[in-house]
């Protein structure tokens, strides 16, 4: 019981964005599941496996949509070093206009990648995530029922 109490605490950080903390959690918990499913009997130790598994491809997952995260954030980097460049080389006062200016501009050059990068990021990470935490939960509730059955994950 305690097993699916703390899969479904890591299912409820995943939907309120909470994922990195899974993803430092779940290595944790994987080894502890597989390490517990050695010291019980088949039924026991076929959802210790179940959920060592659980944990594995949840990792996997938030894995993958921070990736796509990150590649966002490559270009915010690009967009914060324009506009740090363009703060240094301003005349005292006209920083913020200087900033406002050089960033116009390379979005207009780029015809608005960077910014449409980010947004898209932001929106497909919304929703994986809801997708990854949705299937979580009916992967949960269904070999939580199969426990509380007594029948194997």
């Amino acid at each position: 019981m305690l097993g699916y109490a703390t899969a479904a605490s890591m299912v409820l950080m995943i939907f309120v964005q909470l994922g990195l903390f899974a993803v430092l959690l779940a290595p944790v918990m994987c080894v502890l599941h597989w390490v517990t499913a050695r010291g019980h009997d088949s039924v026991n130790a076929s959802h210790h496996r179940f959920l060592a598994r659980t944990w594995l491809y949840a990792i996997i997952a938030q894995l993958a949509v921070l990736a796509a995260l990150g590649f966002a954030f490559a270009e915010v980097w690009n967009l914060a070093a324009i506009i740090i460049d363009a703060v240094a080389a301003a005349q005292p006062g006209e920083e913020a206009a200087m900033a406002f200016d050089s960033l116009a501009a390379y979005l207009d050059y780029t015809a608005g990648r960077p910014l449409f990068m980010l947004v898209a990021a932001f929106l497909v990470h919304g929703v994986a995530t809801t997708v990854i935490g949705a299937w979580l939960s009916v992967r949960l509730v269904r070999r939580w029922l199969r426990w509380s059955d007594r029948r194997p994950a």
